[in-house]
């Protein structure tokens, strides 16, 4: 949430950098600390998309250690797969406030990359070796909650060749049982409501419309519904062992 309590688009997802900064509890680290690639690979054997292991890369960094060529990249599949969504919303694009969220030093990402030898991309107009990733920070609640630390998802982007497989339900439940690995009972995001076939995985998946989510506001006699939701979910919050029944939708 911005200092200004105001609800915000999706391109700053609700919640701001200073926001996440003010207090100890909302430090990257409580998740950095017990979330390694290493972790990623036995997560990936214990519920495995239908993907090979043997043809990805998983990758799990913070925001500044990741390369700025391989921001930009996101940054190109976030406008690849969502640009008419923030065009056509009443907030519209704007590449540089995204890629300023992007660089955001709270900011977690895993990165799934092609295998090396493989010529595998995002999309055919899109030659990057990512294939898929997921982004996310711990920040604080809305009011009157706002002592409460979330995992707030930003992005959720998966190329055309890895569709179908389960790997953006991976990627939600990853960061999910960082959550729970961190003690943080609640998980949150931001979806456009045109974004039909990415609001039917996020309620698949257990995710519902949180209070602070905006409500649709009367104009002249009649209702203006938000072209956004906030979704949350909440889980145990203590830690436990990843599921090796996921839910793959």
């Amino acid at each position: 949430m911005a200092p200004t309590k105001q609800k915000l688009p999706p391109c700053s997802k609700i919640l701001s950098t200073s926001r996440a900064e003010d207090s100890e509890g909302a430090k990257p680290s409580r998740i950095t600390d017990r979330l390694t690639t290493a972790t990623l690979l036995r997560l990936w054997e214990l519920a495995p998309p239908k993907i090979d292991l043997h043809n990805v890369k998983l990758g799990f960094r913070r925001a500044d250690d990741v390369s700025y060529s391989d921001l930009d990249d996101c940054r190109s599949i976030v406008k690849h797969t969502s640009y008419d969504d923030y065009k056509n919303s009443s907030h519209g694009w704007n590449e540089k406030h995204k890629m300023r969220e992007m660089e955001d030093p709270n900011m977690l990402y895993i990165l799934v990359r092609s295998a090396d030898g493989s010529d595998a991309t995002f999309a055919p107009s899109l030659p990057t070796n990512i294939l898929g990733f997921i982004s996310f920070m711990v920040a604080k609640d809305d009011p009157p909650y706002e002592d409460v630390d979330v995992v707030y998802i930003y992005e959720v982007h998966v190329g055309d060749q890895m569709r179908g497989k389960g790997l953006g339900s991976w990627l939600v439940h990853v960061a999910e049982h960082a959550a729970e690995m961190a003690g943080i009972p609640k998980t949150m995001l931001t979806v456009f409501t045109s974004n039909e076939a990415a609001m039917g995985l996020y309620r698949h998946l257990g995710y519902r419309k949180d209070d602070a989510s905006p409500e649709g506001r009367r104009v002249r006699g009649r209702v203006i519904q938000p072209d956004y939701l906030i979704l949350s979910k909440l889980g145990g919050g203590n830690g436990g062992a990843f599921s090796g029944r996921l839910d793959y939708a």
